[in-house]
């Protein structure tokens, strides 16, 4: 028996090769010659993140002048073991040889020999994953350690308490910010600070976490208020890659939204939320990539209208594609134009709504309201990986996203990141 590093996958093989079987992470392949019993065992692992596939092989000879015999010398100089080329045709009856056997000795086998199975059919090798995540907006697919830090700036808010989505609604609407001096208003500007991480925990699951600064510059009617700012709502969560090839992934992402910002402040929500989601990643062709995402915002104990009894907070779907043509990429940089389109609707709360003239006229339904951005930017990376030199592991993304519908939380927006995998 011996073992050495090579890449194995689930395989297309000669008739030679009876079965493979896929358990889990693990591929299994059994080639047997029917006629003399000989056989090869090889059982494979894919890649991990940070680390090369190996396989372990074993080899069973039942008889030294077998047909097999060919496989092995072939398998033994670098070649696969399981070359079309070996057959099981019948051979002359088997004579045991006159040597008599030797005695064992204290002495040291020779060194496995480094079998090599660059010549394996390409089928059976798995390539490393090639597709990246180019998004700027969509949540990324890829379950890998990484950090980000974003910039956003959002200018005009006009419905901020909507379905209390981004902020709380008046205390008087049931929710957690003081009465009309810091209450939402109908033009708000704020800018978004955050950090996250996010770390491979096993293989095709990571857990995350975001923390944000919040600045608010309310500037509309009824009273703009002072600027506030401060630490916003944290989010944590996992992501589980549910399948995944070399050039598509689909990920179910669960994020907890916790109410930790200062509700004098207007920098919080005011009550928990989960959202659980679907992120997709596929490569159709050369140079392309396509993202999308589904996911249900559910608030838990969010305000309750005492007027009507109502619950304020509401659930909102949201969802989006985009896609990304990589103009540049060789080892050294990459530049991806990206166009996406992210949209939410707003299943059931209310939200405050005023007359043209600036007079507040109160809560209203929100449920039905359906909002559409398009989000346009671009991806550069650089800095090579240390596994793999051909992918760049630091990228910048900058973009800018706008309201295409009359219903939307901010009119226009401008988007930073810095990005780095591990």
């Amino acid at each position: 028996m011996s073992s050495r590093p090579a890449e194995m996958g689930g395989a297309e093989m000669s008739s030679r090769c009876l079965t493979s079987l896929r358990i889990w992470q693990l591929t299994v392949a059994v080639c047997v010659c029917a006629t003399t019993g000989d056989a090869l065992l090889a059982a494979g692992y894919p890649q991990a993140r940070g680390q090369r596939p190996g396989t372990l092989a074993a080899h069973f000879q039942t008889r030294p002048d077998s047909p097999f015999a060919a496989v092995q010398a072939n398998y033994q100089a670098g070649g696969y073991p399981c070359a079309p080329q070996a057959s099981c045709a019948p051979s002359a009856p088997y004579t045991a040889p006159e040597t008599p056997p030797q005695p064992l000795s204290n002495t040291a086998p020779p060194a496995a020999p480094q079998y090599n199975f660059s010549n394996a059919p390409s089928g059976l090798v798995p390539s490393a994953r090639t597709v990246a995540a180019n998004g700027g907006y969509i949540d990324p697919a890829i379950v890998e350690t990484q950090l980000r830090f974003r910039y956003d700036s959002a200018y005009g808010f006009n419905r901020a308490d909507r379905a209390e989505y981004f902020y709380s609604t008046w205390t008087v609407f049931g929710g957690k910010t003081p009465p009309r001096d810091m209450g939402p208003n109908d033009n708000i500007d704020a800018q978004f600070f955050k950090l996250y991480y996010e770390q491979l925990v096993m293989d095709d699951l990571s857990l995350f976490i975001e923390a944000p600064i919040i600045l608010n510059n309310p500037s509309g009617v009824p009273g703009p208020g002072p600027n506030t700012s401060g630490f916003g709502d944290l989010n944590a969560g996992f992501k589980w890659a549910l399948y995944e090839t070399d050039t598509t992934i689909l990920t179910f992402q669960l994020k907890n939204y916790i109410a930790v910002g200062d509700p004098d402040k207007w920098l919080t929500a005011g009550h928990a939320s989960i959202e659980p989601g679907l992120l997709f990643l596929t490569q159709p062709a050369d140079r392309w990539t396509i993202e999308a995402e589904l996911k249900d915002w559910i608030p838990i104990q969010g305000g309750v209208n005492p007027r009507n009894g109502r619950d304020f907070a509401g659930n909102v779907l949201s969802y989006g594609i985009g896609a990304a043509y990589a103009v540049v990429d060789n080892s050294s940089l990459s530049v991806a134009p990206v166009a996406e389109f992210v949209g939410w609707s707003v299943l059931d709360g209310q939200k405050t709504d005023y007359a043209s003239s600036g007079r507040l006229i109160g809560p209203v339904d929100a449920s039905g309201d359906t909002i559409v951005n398009g989000k346009f930017g671009v991806r550069i990376g650089f800095g090579k990986d240390t596994c793999d030199p051909t992918k760049q592991r630091d990228s910048i993304y900058i973009g800018y996203g706008r309201a295409l519908t009359g219903e939307r939380w901010y009119q226009d927006i401008l988007r930073a990141e810095y990005r780095m995998f591990f």
